[in-house]
Order: structure tokens, then C-alpha cells, then sequence
């Protein structure tokens, strides 16, 4: 497949690489394939490259000079992330702007309580590790939303669910590895429609 093709397009940011974005990196720079195809079971993608001493394991059979040339690669990009990946809190991502300061980081720290509802002004937060799911993601993904869709509702109050975040330790950033967003949207978009709206026709009485 073409390297260009907008599916392999790598994102700017190293660190929202997927692992595929990653295999495709390290055989342009010249890595044993052998190597590249071991990384790539192993599952490692660009927030990975980030914590290269914590992945060390994983690269142990690569040549002294090869773990170099992937590090030189990969620190003008940890420079320029660095003040945020430094960062020990952030807070949640607003809604409806994107805004690079509010980027999770994996392994940061989500600020904010995870907390039922205390008015109607303040929105409750609820955290999902989303870990151990990859056979029912969907499955797991589209009863937790509308739970949490009805337990506001009930509540009368507004809130965000965040998948990929820990409640143990509380609000550790994990992040969660899909495939395809558009697939659980659309079965969102589905699953409302078939918990909340009623198919029930009503007849005016006379």
C-alpha cells in the first residue's frame, strides 16, 4: 500500500501515533524489520516512543546503535511536548474547541473528582479504565454511555464518562486504542435512539 494513502498518513504529533504509524516510522529509518515486527506485537505506539526507558524491555534485542538512532529520531519531538508531558494534572477537554493545552497525556493525571451529581450546575465525572475489553469494546462502550446517559437524565444534571481513565489510582490518564471512531459513534447514535425514543403512538382521547 502506498505510504502516502491518507489511511497511512501519520498525525503531526508523535505521540498520537497508533502502532502502525510506528512500524511504518521505524522501517523508514532503516530498522531491522525482524525488530520493527517484534515492536509492533508488543503493541508499541508513539506515546511509547516517549517513555523509552519504560519500553526498554521491549527494544532489548535491538543493536546499541539502532535504540540511538531511534532516540535522536524522536527528541526534537519530546522537546516540543515536553512542558505538557511534564505536567502532572490536566484538566478535562472542553467541549466543542480544540485547545492543545488541554491534550491528555498518558500517564498524567485527569484533575478532576469523579463525583455523582451536587446541582444542577456542576457536572458529574465518571472514570473508565476500558482496560481487558478488546473482544466487547463496543459491547462495553455502548452500555456504559447509556447508563451514564440515564443516571443524568434522572439526576436532572449534565456529565462526561471518560474512557481510558483510571479509578485506581484516581484519574490515571491510560487511553484507550480504537480503531475506528466513526463505529462507535454510529452505534451510539443507535443505541439512544433505541433507548430513549419511544417507537409508542399515542392517541389523543375524544
Amino acid at each position: 500500500m502506498d505510504g502516502n494513502s491518507k489511511e497511512n498518513k501519520r498525525p503531526e504529533d508523535m505521540s498520537d501515533w497508533n502502532r502502525d504509524h510506528v512500524r511504518q516510522w521505524l522501517l523508514e529509518i532503516k530498522i531491522d524489520k525482524k525488530h520493527v515486527d517484534k515492536l509492533y506485537d508488543e503493541g508499541l505506539n508513539g506515546a511509547g516512543l516517549f517513555r523509552f526507558k519504560e519500553v526498554y524491555r521491549l527494544m532489548r534485542d535491538l543493536s546499541s546503535e539502532e535504540q540511538e538512532l531511534i532516540s535522536q529520531k524522536i527528541d526534537l519531538s519530546k522537546e516540543e511536548l515536553n512542558d505538557v508531558s511534564q505536567a502532572c494534572c490536566l484538566k478535562p477537554y472542553p467541549f466543542s474547541r480544540y485547545d492543545a493545552s488541554y491534550r491528555y497525556i498518558e500517564n498524567s493525571i485527569l484533575d478532576v473528582t469523579e463525583t455523582g451529581p451536587k446541582d444542577l450546575i456542576q457536572p458529574c465525572h465518571e472514570f473508565k479504565a476500558f482496560t481487558k475489553t478488546k473482544e466487547y469494546a463496543m459491547q462495553k462502550y455502548t452500555y456504559e454511555v447509556i447508563r451514564f446517559a440515564a443516571a443524568c437524565m434522572n439526576s436532572r444534571t449534565n456529565g462526561t464518562i471518560h474512557f481510558g481513565v483510571s479509578d485506581k489510582p484516581h484519574g490515571l490518564i491510560l487511553g484507550v486504542e480504537i480503531s475506528k471512531n466513526d463505529d462507535f459513534n454510529d452505534q451510539q447514535i443507535h443505541a439512544i435512539e433505541r433507548n430513549f425514543k419511544s417507537k409508542r403512538k399515542f392517541k389523543q382521547n375524544k
